[in-house]
């Protein structure tokens, strides 16, 4: 099983699960990697200003992707970071369910889950305890 730390490896991470109309754990994970120094691509449907529709239209290749999304709609962007050749992916609580989690396995991702708020470096004080108990009581690491 891969350490949560191995999913921050690389420097390039897409976001699902931004919204330009209101704040969402995507959200916040995009500004903390940006404080942390990671450069961070956005994909929402719709585009705009600080979004990309898709992984085509990113100006570089990413290798790990991060979601927090609703499982259905996990299912559809899973498919779309194995065909674009991903090594990692993490599934936010809420995200998924055993089935993605098996089908990431399967294609041959990396597969983190859980919070990862409480692996970025910095992120905070809180996220850091989180993360000191989730472990503590046999959390994945």
């Amino acid at each position: 099983m891969p350490s949560n730390y191995s999913f921050l490896s690389g420097s390039n991470i897409v976001v699902y699960g931004v919204s330009p109309k209101r704040k969402t754990i995507a959200s916040e994970i995009t500004k903390q990697l940006r404080i942390a120094g990671y450069k961070v691509y956005q994909i929402h449907p719709d585009g705009g200003d600080e979004y990309f529709t898709d992984l085509k239209s990113l100006p570089e290749a990413a290798e790990a992707a991060y979601v927090a999304t609703n499982p259905k709609n996990a299912s559809i962007i899973i498919k779309q970071v194995i065909a674009a050749g991903f090594k990692r992916i993490w599934l936010q609580w809420g995200s998924y369910n055993k089935e993605l989690v098996n089908e990431c396995k399967q294609a041959g991702l990396q597969v983190h889950t859980g919070c990862l708020l409480m692996y970025i470096p910095n992120a905070g004080f809180m996220h850091s305890f989180h993360r000191f108990l989730y472990e503590l009581f046999k959390g994945r690491q």
